[in-house]
C-alpha cells in the first residue's frame, strides 16, 4: 500500500540509500533508484541557477548600505543537519546592514573584503549573510560553514564604506563616477605618476581592489611623456615574473606637444599583484609618467 500520510519535502539526504529487502524481480527497480539518487545527490550538492547579478549602490556607509541580489532560480542549501534541501526561488531584493554576521549591523571602519553569502531559512526560503571569512578554494562555500553558499563580494574603505560596484556572471566593474579615484593602485587621480627606470618591472599590489581568488584584474592604465621627451613611451603589463607581457598604452613620440594614452586591458593577476615597466625615460615631473586604476576583476 503506498505511504498516503507522507508530504513530501525538497531534500536530497547526504547518505547513500541501502537496497531494500524485497522480491528479487524488483532488484533492478531498487538499484535504479540507488542509482539515482547518487546521481541527484551529487549534481545538486551546492548547486546554483544564477546570472550572478549584484550590485553595491553608490553612498553608502559601514552602518547604512544597499545591495541588490538579483532573481535566484534554483539553489541547493544544506541545513546544520547536514540535509541538502532545494530553497525556494527568490525573485531578487536587497540587502543591508541587518545581514551583518554577529549581529552588529555595521561593516566596520576597517579597510577589508566582504562576502555575500546564500543560507536556508527556517521557512525554506532564501536569507542572506555578509562576512568577512572568505569562501573556499572552489568558491562555492563559506571555508568555515558548508551550510552558506558563496555568492559575491565587495571591498570597503577605511571609514567601512562598500566600494559601489556592479557584477554579473563573475565580472565585476567598479562604478569610475563614484570610485574611480581611490581605485588607483599606482599614482593618483589628481595626477601624481610613477617614473619607474626604463626597463625596470615595478611591483604593484591590487589587494584592496582585487580579491584573492580573482583570475584576472580589468585595469585603467595611463602614459603620459613630455614634448621634450626623446622618444615613445611605452606601458608594459604583467603577472609577476612572467616572461609573456601585454603593451597597455602608448605615448606616441612628438617633438611639439606632450603626448598621452589610456586604454583598459585585462592582465592575468594572480596574488593580487602585478607588475608594470615603462620603455623609457620621462621627465621627472607629475603628471608625466605612469598611473593604473583597478575598473574591475573577473572571478
Amino acid at each position: 500500500m503506498p505511504d498516503t500520510g507522507h508530504a513530501p519535502t525538497p531534500r536530497v539526504s547526504f547518505a547513500s540509500l541501502p537496497l531494500r529487502d524485497g522480491p528479487v524481480a524488483n532488484a533492478a527497480v531498487e538499484r535504479a533508484a540507488s542509482d539515482d539518487h547518487e546521481f541527484l545527490r551529487d549534481v545538486t550538492v551546492t548547486a546554483l541557477d544564477w546570472a550572478g547579478d549584484f550590485q553595491v549602490r553608490a553612498g553608502g556607509a559601514a552602518n547604512a548600505f544597499t545591495l541588490d541580489v538579483g532573481a535566484v532560480s534554483a539553489l541547493s542549501l544544506r541545513d546544520a543537519a547536514g540535509t541538502h534541501y532545494h530553497a525556494k526561488a527568490y525573485g531578487g531584493g536587497t540587502v543591508g546592514p541587518a545581514a551583518v554576521e554577529g549581529g552588529g549591523g555595521t561593516l566596520g571602519a576597517l579597510a577589508r573584503w566582504w562576502h555575500l553569502y546564500a543560507f536556508l531559512a527556517g521557512d525554506g526560503s532564501v536569507g542572506f549573510e555578509l562576512s568577512t571569512t572568505p569562501p573556499n578554494p572552489t568558491r562555492r562555500l563559506k571555508a568555515t560553514d558548508p551550510t552558506r553558499r558563496y555568492l559575491a563580494a565587495f571591498p570597503t574603505d577605511a571609514a567601512g564604506a562598500p566600494a559601489p560596484l556592479v557584477a554579473s556572471g563573475g565580472r565585476y566593474a567598479y562604478r569610475r563616477s563614484a570610485a574611480g579615484g581611490e581605485a588607483f593602485v599606482v599614482g593618483s587621480a589628481a595626477g601624481a605618476s610613477a617614473r619607474p627606470a626604463p626597463g625596470a618591472w615595478t611591483a604593484a599590489s591590487l589587494a584592496a581592489w582585487v580579491p584573492p581568488w580573482a583570475r584576472a584584474a580589468r585595469l585603467w592604465a595611463f602614459v603620459r611623456r613630455a614634448a621634450s621627451d626623446a622618444a615613445a613611451v611605452y606601458l608594459d603589463l604583467r603577472a609577476p615574473g612572467d616572461p609573456a607581457f601585454v603593451t597597455a598604452a602608448v605615448a606616441n613620440y612628438s617633438g611639439a606637444v606632450d603626448t598621452v594614452d589610456a586604454a583598459e586591458v585585462t592582465v592575468v593577476a594572480p596574488a593580487q599583484a602585478i607588475e608594470y615597466a615603462l620603455s623609457a625615460a620621462v621627465t621627472a615631473a607629475d603628471p608625466y609618467g605612469a598611473r593604473l586604476a583597478v575598473a574591475g576583476w573577473e572571478e
